[in-house]
């Protein structure tokens, strides 16, 4: 495998992500299959001021990765809400694509939806990369995105038969974010039988361990 490498990216403060009306047949409410809850289960809450300028870190490492892959980029980017209700409703492609339950209504973002610029993290070249944003002044939630994931051969040739592809939540809490967080993103073989050929692997890290 290629030797990695670590990297440092800022994504500089979060620019205002337009979060258009989708089409009730565009936007899914389907159980997600990462670990994480529903973003229609959430309890609204206040938003919490966090000042401005507050800055936040996402330490993401790359995970192991099939031999065959000569490399997998992960298209990344940190989105924060201030209403905890919009997590999910600020960023439905995530849930869209190959190999993805079928997508069923969503609700209209009911507030701002704050991304960042997208970052490029190649899970074969790099050992981690820490992404770094600045908060908006009231935030009630957030989301470290893989919003794609591209992968070659050996031969040069595009691994599309990746589960994943269309979009992976590494990350997404229903509080004010701060300070610094770890994930690791990896890619495995599909189990015997799967439609597909690899699948994301995704497990929250202690960030400075």
């Amino acid at each position: 495998m290629t030797t990695r490498r670590a990297f440092l990216a800022t994504a500089g403060s979060l620019a205002v992500a337009g979060c258009a009306t989708r089409d009730d047949d565009a936007s899914p409410t389907a159980t997600p299959t990462d670990g994480t809850n529903s973003p229609t289960d959430s309890t609204p809450t206040d938003g919490t001021s966090t000042g401005p300028g507050t800055s936040v870190s996402y330490v993401l490492r790359a995970g192991s990765v099939p031999d065959a892959l000569a490399s997998a980029t992960a298209t990344v980017r940190p989105v924060v809400v201030e209403d905890e209700r919009d997590l999910g409703p600020c960023y439905p492609d995530v849930y869209e694509g190959p190999y993805k339950p079928t997508i069923t209504p969503i609700a209209t973002p009911s507030g701002t939806c704050h991304a960042a610029e997208p970052v490029d993290v190649d899970l074969v070249a790099t050992d981690e990369r820490t992404i770094e944003a600045t908060v908006p002044p009231a935030a009630s939630g957030h989301a470290l995105l893989a919003t794609s994931v591209v992968g070659t051969d050996r031969d040069g040739d595009d691994v599309t038969e990746i589960k994943g592809t269309g979009g992976v939540r590494l990350l997404e809490e229903a509080s004010s974010p701060s300070g610094r967080y770890g994930v690791e993103m990896g890619i495995e073989s599909a189990p015997e039988g799967a439609d597909y050929d690899y699948r994301v692997t995704t497990a929250r890290v202690d960030p400075d361990g």
